[in-house]
């Protein structure tokens, strides 16, 4: 994903190199297209990372989706690990996020991740203790069981609540972020 404060830079993640058994699990590199020869920024993980975006709104942050079910904060200006990150618990994720977003404005905003869980949660940036709110995805007319595994998501331009999911089983759905929205 390109950055919009800096649009020389992309940032890219990148699982575990099975010929590197001492390197961190996931890895997130900012590259920059006038330095070709090594990312400008190395970004660490305990878990793959799946997904990964610079914030919209904050120019030093890059968040990253992980295999764990956990959403990583980095920060350009600290060292390689995340600053924050959400915790392995019920109260968010527990598989692996393969999409986020970031809807709203600069003064109201929120991060959005979608998981194969089946559920759809908004994050604080500043607060990743546990979601805002969140939003299980359910289709009666799946033949094992109900949850819709959510592999990517998108918001049309300037929309906050209604966007679209694509499915490990192929299907493209559209939802509303508060129909039977949760806490």
């Amino acid at each position: 994903m390109k950055s919009i404060d800096y649009p020389e830079l992309v940032v890219s993640s990148y699982n575990k190199n099975p010929l590197a058994p001492n390197e961190p699990d996931g890895v997130a590199l900012v590259w920059n297209e006038h330095l070709l020869d090594r990312p400008e920024f190395v970004f660490h993980s305990q878990s793959d990372v799946l997904s990964v975006m610079f914030s919209k709104f904050h120019p030093n942050y890059i968040i990253g989706g992980t295999y764990s079910g956990q959403i990583v904060l980095w920060d350009t200006r600290a060292k390689s690990l995340p600053v924050l990150k959400t915790p392995l618990s019920a109260g968010g994720h527990t598989h692996p996020v393969y999409s986020i977003e970031m809807v709203g404005t600069q003064n109201a905003h929120n991060l959005i991740s979608a998981s194969t869980d089946g559920f759809v949660c908004s994050w604080q940036l500043d607060m990743l203790a546990q979601p805002q709110d969140y939003l299980e995805l359910l289709h009666p007319a799946h033949n094992k069981t109900d949850e819709v595994s959510v592999t990517c998501m998108g918001f049309p331009d300037n929309e906050t609540t209604a966007f679209w999911a694509g499915t490990e089983e192929g299907n493209v759905y559209q939802a509303n972020r508060y129909d039977r929205a949760g806490r």
